[in-house]
């Protein structure tokens, strides 16, 4: 079963990319630059594509099923970070994983339809 879960204990079954769109409007439209968060996506096999939501960027990050490879979208340099908050915890992303929020979304829907990683992002072992 695929799933979203961006607050603690609630996770969200999915059982369609319809259904998954709409679940990230959703969260997308309550959360802005002031207050991103990070959103599960696990697929049936247990794999993970993290997507910070808030603004124009968003950071990627993504763990396979068995914990390794764990790997992170690559934007542009920066020592700035993003504050990121999923359920009761804070999390902070470097800046420079940030990628375009269009890309991530198409990331995310990839990884929903497809079970891997969209190529067209460049991704960077932890």
């Amino acid at each position: 079963m695929w799933s979203l879960q961006w607050k603690d204990n609630e996770r969200h079954e999915v059982l369609s990319v319809e259904e998954l769109n709409r679940m990230l409007d959703k969260v997308a439209a309550d959360h802005d630059e002031k207050n991103p968060v990070l959103v599960q996506v696990r697929s049936p096999i247990g794999e993970i594509l993290m997507i910070g939501i808030g603004g124009e960027l968003s950071v990627l990050d993504h763990i396979a099923a068995a914990g390794w490879p764990a790997r992170h979208s690559v934007g542009d340099p920066t020592e700035e970070t993003i504050a990121y908050r999923m359920g009761s915890y804070d999390s902070e992303m470097p800046k420079a994983y940030a990628i375009p929020y269009e890309i991530a979304r198409k990331a995310v829907e990839h990884f929903y339809r497809t079970g891997h990683v969209l190529g067209d992002v460049t991704w960077e072992n932890d």
